[in-house]
């Protein structure tokens, strides 16, 4: 009978254990820092043609579209609220100018968009 009390309680500690041991350890995935910019279309920019003489960005048609998805989603959080087309102007080829002021928000958007705010 005290052999039985003996084995249950050795048993017991070792369901403890082992129930505290799978607890203990949390495994979090590296986070993947990008070595190259993305694409857009064929061309490796991810949507920022670049800045114009003046300073004013330029950015591609996907870009603009991207910019105007974020807006509805996060547009409200900016005073004034930054909505469809804010800061964009028709340019060349496709292309649209983007103000510094919507270029600074549309960068904010994106890392909230990444981290899922």
């Amino acid at each position: 009978m005290k052999l039985e009390k003996c084995y249950l309680k050795l048993l017991y500690i070792c369901l403890v254990f082992l129930l505290i041991s799978g607890c203990a350890h949390t495994y979090v995935p590296k986070v993947v820092k990008p070595v190259a910019i993305s694409y857009s279309g064929n061309v490796q920019n991810a949507g920022f043609v670049g800045f114009t003489t003046n300073g004013v960005g330029v950015i591609d048609a996907n870009a603009r579209e991207k910019f105007n998805y974020l807006a509805t989603f996060y547009g409200t959080n900016f005073v004034p609220p930054v909505v469809k087309d804010y800061g964009l102007t028709p340019f060349t080829n496709g292309t649209y100018l983007i103000t510094s002021e919507a270029l600074s928000e549309f960068m904010v958007m994106n890392t909230w968009r990444k981290n899922e705010k």
